[in-house]
């Protein structure tokens, strides 16, 4: 379960593959930006959520955290 929790706040590679989408598929290069633009918000977004509770969800697993 911790593991899973952990692959939550991955998100590096999916932005780095947005850089991999043909250009045929996005034929308008504004639409290529927004889509950029909306997986580095969920990235950001998630890891700051995801990356501030994994404590709370070691705990609730019973995993002791040392300091």
């Amino acid at each position: 379960m911790f593991v899973w929790y952990g692959g939550l706040i991955r998100g590096a590679i999916a932005f780095a593959l947005t850089y991999r989408i043909d250009k045929d598929v996005i034929k308008d290069s504004s639409h290529l930006a927004v889509v950029r633009q909306n997986t580095l918000s969920i990235v950001v977004f998630s890891t700051v959520v995801f990356g501030s509770m994994m404590t709370t969800f070691a705990r609730m697993l019973g995993i002791t955290v040392e300091k």
